[in-house]
């Protein structure tokens, strides 16, 4: 399951949800996306994702936390190596160490597996940042634990 923790990782996630329907020819709104959003995480409906990410406070993730998310729409887990402000914005720059290479090719000819990965996110944990068809470079959610 997913670990969604604010408003714009859920977000992000709808976009990829939206994305993913319509290579299958089933193309679906804004509004619709985040309501499948939501079912897919276990909530009734958007407004109700939403009252809960709104009561949820996100904690600032520190070098050595494990994070997972999405790396050009492919999952990862990895460990948060280093974390920085970003000056005159509410974002941070974060270097990931992902425990598992991600491929980062969508080509079944060549991969290019990627083992490190340094961007900038928002602190709902989404990066500006998008591919070709809207969704974010990097959507980063914190999974609580700190390697032993």
């Amino acid at each position: 399951m997913l670990d969604i923790q604010t408003h714009d990782q859920a977000k992000a996630y709808a976009r990829i949800l939206r994305a993913e329907l319509a290579k299958l020819d089933r193309n679906i709104s804004h509004a619709q996306a985040l309501e499948l959003a939501a079912i897919n995480l276990g909530h009734a409906n958007w407004n109700v994702l939403s009252a809960k990410l709104s009561e949820a406070l996100s904690p600032t993730p520190k070098p050595g936390d494990v994070v997972s998310g999405t790396y050009l729409k492919q999952p990862f887990v990895g460990n948060l190596r280093d974390i920085e402000r970003c000056e005159g914005s509410d974002g941070w720059v974060i270097g990931i160490d992902f425990t598992t290479p991600v491929d980062v090719v969508c080509s079944s000819a060549f991969s290019n597996m990627r083992r490190r990965v340094r961007g900038m996110i928002s602190k709902g944990g989404v990066s500006a940042h998008k591919t070709s068809d809207g969704i974010p470079h990097l959507i980063v959610t914190t999974a609580g634990d700190r390697p032993h």
